[in-house]
């Protein structure tokens, strides 16, 4: 599959949106930019792999066993000291 699409002014590129779809692409998703040999005009954009995105699953699973702390009550205590220090702003 190919698309044609053009470099704006402020030096941005839109990707088509049946190639978006069609790779699974959603907004925010993090590309690896790879230009060709020098003299080539070749731009080659990569999103994350599925090996890619297990190996940072991986090391955060990793990282929780080690920092033995709960999630969700870390979350819980970040909110509420988030809530004492708004209310002290007041």
């Amino acid at each position: 599959m190919t698309g044609t699409t053009r470099l704006s002014s402020k030096g941005q590129v839109v990707i088509p949106a049946r190639l978006r779809r069609a790779l699974g692409w959603r907004p925010g998703e993090k590309l690896s930019v790879e230009v060709g040999p020098k003299g080539a005009r070749v731009l080659v954009l990569r999103g994350q792999s599925s090996d890619e995105a297990e190996a940072m699953l991986s090391r955060g699973y990793e990282w929780l066993e080690r920092s033995r702390l709960d999630p969700v009550d870390a979350l819980h205590d970040s909110r509420r000291r988030a809530r004492v220090r708004e209310r002290r702003r007041r």
